[in-house]
């Protein structure tokens, strides 16, 4: 019985030496005789996404939030909003960026404080001005009463500026809509809500639009779903690219505010083409 237990404890040690010989090395000990060293486990170390190189002003680029996270010549907004169409301030921790993407969402505030807002929002732009050229992005919107997802040019009068803008913008209610509109020089002009015949929460798509100095026209997924042509009412100025998610005061248009703290809004893309160049665009990516 005893030998039995002796060969059979033998044979165990063999195969643990054995299965282990992958992580071991060997080396000399102190009388000579031959020694195994068991390397270390060492424990693997996500790897974060590279930076986006620089961006300039009305140059071509395009970033991929699965890959890049925005570097010199972005803002990730974190401020206070004190007056304006928002309920919400906005923070950078509300921002956050993984192999999935970019994901802009909104957080119930840690610390309230009486005549504050509850909600900190998100918010990211760029610092240099583009103008005119193909604008796109592959993004995936909020959900829930009281939500907006958007991408959108914009200047006005914190610039120093008239107010101009191009929108792209999804209200948490309503999904399967997106909602096109400019304003010129504060002014709104040919704003449309399209009916996309698919959910903009459950998927991602690309959304773009082309602004020249006489038309916006506006695409889905590569198709021309809306026009502006009427140069007068075409945005004229050189304007920052702007991507944000946040609850506001029009309960009228994005409905009361009744969501769940993290909702979020998800974009893996984000392009601009000047002028008429064909350049990378966000349809084009790996």
């Amino acid at each position: 019985m005893h030998l039995r237990f002796t060969l059979l404890f033998a044979a165990m040690v063999f195969v643990l030496v054995s299965c282990n010989k992958a992580g071991e090395s060997d080396a000399p000990s102190e009388d000579g005789n031959t020694a195994v060293v068991v390397a270390p486990i060492v424990p693997e170390v996500p790897v974060l996404p590279p930076i986006h190189p620089p961006i300039g002003a009305n140059q071509a680029f395009l970033i991929d939030f699965t890959k890049q996270e925005p570097g010199e010549g972005w803002y990730i907004a974190d401020h206070d909003v004190p007056v304006g169409q928002w309920k919400n301030d906005f923070r950078a921790s509300s921002v956050s960026f993984s192999k999935e993407g970019m994901d802009l969402s909104i957080q119930l505030k840690k610390d309230w404080e009486p005549d504050a807002w509850f909600w900190d929002a998100s918010e990211v732009s760029t610092v240099p001005t583009f103008h005119y050229g193909y604008y796109e992005v592959d993004m995936k919107v909020a959900k829930g009463s009281g939500l907006v997802s958007s991408m959108f040019t914009y200047t006005g009068p914190f610039y120093g500026t008239p107010h101009d803008e191009v929108d792209i913008e999804f209200v948490g209610t309503r999904t399967d809509h997106v909602e096109f509109n400019v304003f010129h020089e504060g002014k709104s002009h040919g704003s449309k809500r399209h009916d996309l015949g698919f959910d903009a929460s459950e998927t991602f798509h690309t959304y773009g639009f082309d602004w020249q100095p006489d038309y916006v026209h506006w695409y889905i997924d590569g198709e021309l779903v809306h026009r502006l042509e009427d140069a007068e009412k075409v945005p004229k100025l050189p304007s920052k690219i702007m991507m944000n998610m946040w609850t506001g005061s029009l309960p009228q248009w994005h409905g009361p505010a009744d969501f769940s703290p993290g909702a979020k809004a998800q974009y893996r893309c984000l392009s601009f083409s000047p002028d008429k160049q064909e350049t990378p665009r966000c349809r084009d990516r790996d």
